[in-house]
């Protein structure tokens, strides 16, 4: 009898393991962290691409669609799909992406991944990176009091092209995350993720999408968590303090302590970008002439990190390479 109701047992392991996929098997050996940012990362794959928008959008989702469905990379991360997008914002007269983000889907949980700066736009660098020596009010949510919370004018650009201009099937990201959240019959985790001009843009999207949850989503619960990388900073400090005090507990943020990007706007971390390489690498005259010029642009405009408690990874000097002034590299994902 025993020995029936074993062989029973087998056939039916065995025919569960037919009828499912064989990656379905095999939990991803990258973490949570490490699978949303080589998502995030791949937002970038069009960039310093020339093109139409169209043509940009179909290279970013022909690109993304074929990594995420390399077997190899399934095993790392688990089955992702894009489910909108991907959708690029280009500036007339430039013909490269200025902005561009996707969704992706794995069971419940949804990744909006934003790119960073494109480094063939100049509208990237001058109107959205370096426009901070003015700053607008936070116009979302019941802020406190005794805040007046304030993004930079380069973040507040780039959040209206990531909330109202970009559109996938005549949906913004907002609306398609609220129809995706109706129609669930389980919580929904909408994470928010970008590297570099991303890491500014996606807690900024992010708090702007929870401030104006009632609006898109209703009263359905869902979770929202924030990763983002290498991010300079958004806005000023009661900025900061009334980030921190809604998503502070469901944020992750990334940044290494030798990276000069993660350094701006914030006025005591600019200063400390001239000697961050010492005594290995010098700073020339051009680093200390960009460092003054920044910090005239920020100056008094209290800016202030999102978590600005949260240690960076520990960057190592080898003075055998370029100078590191003029590099912002992306994390390897083993390292995170």
């Amino acid at each position: 009898m025993v020995t029936k109701l074993l062989s029973l047992c087998l056939a039916l392991v065995l025919f569960i393991t037919t009828l499912m996929p064989s990656t379905a098997m095999a939990s991803p050996s990258l973490d949570k962290e490490q699978q949303v940012f080589l998502l995030s990362i791949l937002s970038n794959s069009a960039s310093s691409k020339p093109g139409s928008q169209e043509e940009l959008q179909e290279l970013l989702k022909a690109r993304v669609t074929k990594v995420l469905e390399t077997p190899s990379i399934q095993e790392d991360i688990g089955n992702w799909d894009v489910v909108w997008g991907p959708v690029i914002y280009e500036v007339k007269r430039e013909q490269y992406a200025t902005n561009a983000m996707y969704v992706a889907q794995n069971g419940n949980q949804y990744v909006v991944a934003i790119a960073g700066t494109n480094p063939s736009s100049f509208y990237d660098w001058f109107l959205e990176d370096f426009s901070v020596k003015k700053q607008v009010s936070w116009t979302y949510g019941d802020i406190p009091p005794n805040l007046e919370p304030k993004i930079s004018m380069g973040t507040s650009r780039g959040l209206n092209h990531l909330l109202q201009d970009m559109k996938s099937s005549g949906k913004t990201v907002l609306e398609f995350l609220g129809e995706t959240v109706e129609n669930s019959d389980d919580e929904v985790e909408i994470i928010f993720t970008g590297h570099s001009l991303g890491g500014a843009l996606s807690p900024a999207l992010a708090l702007a999408a929870l401030d104006q949850k009632s609006e898109w989503a209703g009263e359905k619960p869902l979770k929202i968590s924030v990763y983002p990388s290498a991010g300079p900073t958004p806005g000023n400090k009661d900025f900061s303090t009334y980030y921190d005090s809604q998503l502070g507990n469901s944020t992750t943020r990334i940044w290494n302590d030798i990276d000069i990007v993660p350094h701006g706007w914030n006025e005591k971390m600019l200063s400390e970008i001239p000697s961050l390489y010492k005594p290995e690498i010098k700073p020339n005259l051009a680093v200390l002439s960009l460092v003054l010029i920044a910090e005239g642009l920020a100056f008094r405009g209290k800016y202030t990190q999102i978590l600005p408690g949260t240690t960076g990874l520990e960057g190592t000097v080898n003075p055998s390479t370029p100078p590191p002034y003029a590099r912002h590299q992306v994390p390897q994902i083993q390292h995170l």
